[in-house]
């Protein structure tokens, strides 16, 4: 895992809530999965994060909402999920063909998930970053 989010070079930026055990577990079963090293990993509340998304004129508004910096697009909510989805080895892509259905649509059930995930999954008291050796947050 590199943390100089300036140096990503070809691959894609995930930016997640690091307080969340939810957001965290689907960090940790991305990195199991990501077998061609595909992604870096910063939490949103980093400065770095925030930084690396001005730099792409995006202006961070909540913890609610995940981003996937790839090939200089910026994904966010719904489409972020489909897309690091399609990025992950078979059957795990196959979730990426929900992107079917209108965006107003996954981005609504999105947003349900995003706004009970700490009631439903629970919060850390700290945020978590991704651990250099091992590759996954704990």
């Amino acid at each position: 895992m590199n943390n100089n989010l300036k140096n990503e070079g070809n691959k894609s930026v995930i930016l997640f809530d690091g307080l969340c055990n939810f957001c965290n577990a689907i960090v940790n079963f991305i990195i199991r999965h990501d077998k061609d090293k595909t992604f870096l990993f910063s939490p949103i509340q980093a400065s770095e994060a925030r930084a690396f998304l001005r730099e792409r004129d995006i202006v961070f508004m909540n913890l609610n909402t995940v981003y996937l910096v790839d090939d200089k697009k910026v994904y966010q909510k719904s489409s972020a999920v489909f897309k690091v989805f399609q990025k992950l080895p078979y059957p795990w892509k196959l979730v990426s063909l929900l992107r079917i259905f209108p965006l107003f649509i996954t981005d609504f059930f999105y947003k349900i998930i995003a706004n009970y995930r700490y009631r439903l999954f629970g919060k850390l008291d700290h945020v978590v970053k991704p651990d250099e050796k091992t590759g996954t947050v704990s």
